[in-house]
């Protein structure tokens, strides 16, 4: 019988996302005709553009992101009212080169922050539901938007991706509103590629450009990073493992090497580490830690059944997955130049024991670095 180290297994249970049925607003008309006469069939309610939105995104952006688990959340689309007015939100259609985008829509949320706040959603991995915490977040559907010099309003949409390997692509967004108790709709530019993690269109993951008119000199260069959602558990790959077998062979393995795991972001995404550890601990009460290392007599037997893929045995620590943004400031030619990337940090927990929150499963090649909230042994 194959004997698997297994120091503690956790199970998390992961909540069920809602999904926000978008209605289109119309007019019912009724018609009126003479007793035993014919209905006359009612004429269909022209919904007409209109103006009130300002976009107040940032400029020149751009959102390319890899597709983790079929899911993401694109945000990113900023709008202001104009002065005076306010509007009812009703429902939202993303598009592609005027189409309805094979990206399919299942959520849709409204995000409300200060005018001055840059630290939007923006565009990274995972359903809007991960974020239903976050200050200012409410449904779509007939959410009011009020006029008001120091309110933005984020349009944070849930997408899921279609099979295969992609790209898909959204170049526009179509809000539909009500002003004044008549329907409207108005159509914004959107530019977001979404594509598979080995695409290298989608390295790094989540990247804007923007770019103001402020004086260069007046530009301090800096880099910050913040937690832009809550952090999750996951099981991650130390860089502990046993030799890949093939199909029909046996791993047997013993060492007394110690395990380690250095935190870590997706690839091509850079961040500050003391920003990301101060703002999940203020936020969310999580302190990281830089290093996980503990020693123990690690070992593994299992004979891979025939046609089994090539596997290795490989010891895994329970810490957390964090989806983070990155604000770099430049002088560049003259121009302040903002860039803003979104991407994941993977990070032990300072009070990671040794004992107890780690595991030792089967990783198929050529490697499974995140096992998600529950550590599979592969003797189980």
């Amino acid at each position: 019988m194959a004997a698997a180290l297994r120091r503690r297994r956790r199970t998390m249970l992961w909540g069920t996302g809602l999904l926000v049925v978008l209605v289109a607003v119309g007019v019912a008309v009724t018609a009126n005709w003479p007793s035993g006469g014919t209905p006359t069939k009612p004429a269909a309610a022209v919904v007409q553009p209109g103006t009130l939105f300002h976009d107040s995104s940032l400029a020149n952006a751009r959102y390319t992101i890899a597709a983790t688990a079929g899911e993401i959340t694109d945000g990113g689309l900023v709008l202001s009212t104009a002065a005076g007015q306010d509007a009812t939100l009703t429902s939202v259609e993303v598009l592609d080169a005027g189409k309805p985008a094979a990206l399919r829509l299942v959520d849709a949320r409204v995000n409300t922050f200060g005018a001055k706040d840059r630290r939007v959603v923006g565009v990274r991995s995972g359903p809007p539901t991960s974020l239903a915490d976050a200050a200012g977040f409410a449904p779509l559907h007939n959410k009011a938007l009020t006029h008001t010099t120091d309110r933005r309003y984020e349009l944070v949409l849930g997408l899921r991706t279609p099979s295969g390997a992609g790209p898909w692509h959204v170049s526009a967004i179509t809000v539909t509103y009500l002003d004044g108790g008549q329907p409207r709709t108005q159509t914004f530019g959107h530019d977001l590629t979404v594509c598979a993690a080995a695409q290298t269109p989608c390295t790094p993951v989540g990247t804007a450009a923007i770019h103001t008119s402020a004086s260069g000199s007046a530009c301090a260069g800096r880099t910050t990073s913040w937690a832009s959602g809550p952090p999750t558990r996951a099981w991650l790959a130390t860089d502990l493992s046993s030799d890949w077998q093939g199909s029909g062979g046996t791993i047997s393995w013993s060492t007394s090497r110690s395990a380690s795991y250095s935190i870590s972001a997706s690839v091509g995404f850079a961040f500050t580490a003391s920003d990301v550890f101060t703002s999940v601990k203020v936020s969310y009460g999580v302190t990281f830690t830089h290093q996980f290392s503990t020693s123990s007599t690690w070992s593994y037997q299992l004979t891979l059944p025939p046609n089994s893929p090539t596997e290795r045995a490989t010891v895994y620590v329970y810490a957390w997955v964090q989806p983070v943004t990155t604000e770099t400031t430049k002088a560049q030619h003259g121009t302040c130049t903002n860039s803003y990337a979104y991407g994941t940090v993977y990070a032990p927990d300072k009070d990671t024991d040794p004992h107890r929150d780690y595991c030792i499963a089967l990783e198929p090649y050529p490697g499974r670095p995140d096992l998600g909230a529950t550590c599979h042994s592969g003797a189980s």
